[in-house]
């Protein structure tokens, strides 16, 4: 778990782990340099609980994932696997035990996830993909794991020197470099694991820089698909577009993802058969949601 200023939410998120029904884990915690008094908080619950391992960065990160790479280096030795937790959210009281005993059935799986149920300003379940193949179809046009439902085996990371990134929307793009650095096998549970909280302080909310950061991921992926920038600056304006698109739009959203299919084609990065079945999927949202039902989706398709 890492933690920046989060004293409001922490004693509800920390007790949602030690209360686990699986309880032979290491618990690691880093606070950000915090200049509220969530060091003090979980300075008294590492004095509760010996699980607890507590750390302080030396300096402040101003990024998740800086903080996550500092956490994830202190994981000891002979862990297994690393189930990241956010600071503000509660897991679900079997979260650990479904996601180990499923790992330990399931020997090929490298990164398993679940659902999330949103609360707060958000009241609804947020489902994911169950299969490899799907999650990897979906990769380029949004995050298919919630971070804090999912369980990565130790030994994956290592193999690949995998770890998050700091200045990046940095639990996405672990995924991502997971898909093209390691071939990792994913899966989602398909059941709720965490309790998501939905509140303006968060950081997807409040740090304005924060689309620019998925942006950087999916212009990471398009680049290595071979995409131009034109195609690029397309793909972000599409993903970014709240209003109905244009007959204009629409066509060149079409001749954007039969050469998005095109390219997949020749970079095998995602499963041909789900990536061609998934964008025909968001051509078709997109195309309704414009109000432009029409010979051009089936031409598409």
């Amino acid at each position: 778990m890492t933690v920046y200023n989060g004293s409001r939410y922490l004693n509800e998120s920390v007790k949602s782990i030690l209360t686990q029904t699986y309880r032979d884990f290491e618990f690691i915690i880093v606070d950000d340099c915090s200049t509220d008094n969530s060091y003090e908080l979980l300075k008294q619950w590492s004095r509760k609980d010996e699980r607890i391992k507590l750390f302080q960065t030396p300096s402040n990160f101003g990024n998740p994932g800086g903080t996550g790479a500092f956490a994830i280096d202190r994981v000891s030795t002979s862990s297994k696997y690393i189930l990241p937790m956010d600071q503000d959210d509660i897991a679900v009281s079997s979260r650990l035990e479904k996601s180990i005993i499923f790992m330990e059935k399931s020997k090929h799986v490298d990164i398993c996830g679940g659902w999330q149920k949103m609360f707060g300003k958000k009241n609804r379940v947020e489902k994911k993909p169950e299969f490899n193949a799907e999650i990897k179809a979906q990769m380029l046009t949004s995050c298919p794991l919630s971070h804090s439902t999912v369980i990565i085996k130790k030994s994956f990371l290592d193999a690949h020197s995998l770890n998050y990134q700091n200045k990046t929307a940095h639990d996405y793009f672990l995924w991502v470099q997971a898909l093209i650095k390691g071939n990792a096998i994913f899966h989602n549970l398909q059941e709720v694991m965490l309790l998501y909280r939905t509140h303006s302080q968060q950081l997807s909310i409040k740090q304005s820089s924060w689309k620019e950061l998925i942006k950087d991921v999916r212009r990471y992926q398009l680049e290595i698909l071979g995409a131009t920038r034109e195609d690029i600056n397309f793909h972000n304006y599409w993903k970014d577009q709240k209003k109905r698109l244009n007959s204009k739009d629409v066509k060149t959203l079409k001749n954007h993802f039969q050469k998005l299919i095109a390219l997949n084609s020749n970079a095998q990065i995602y499963p041909e058969k789900e990536f061609k079945k998934h964008l025909k999927s968001q051509f078709r949202k997109t195309v309704i949601k414009s109000n432009k039902v029409s010979k051009l989706f089936a031409r598409f398709c």
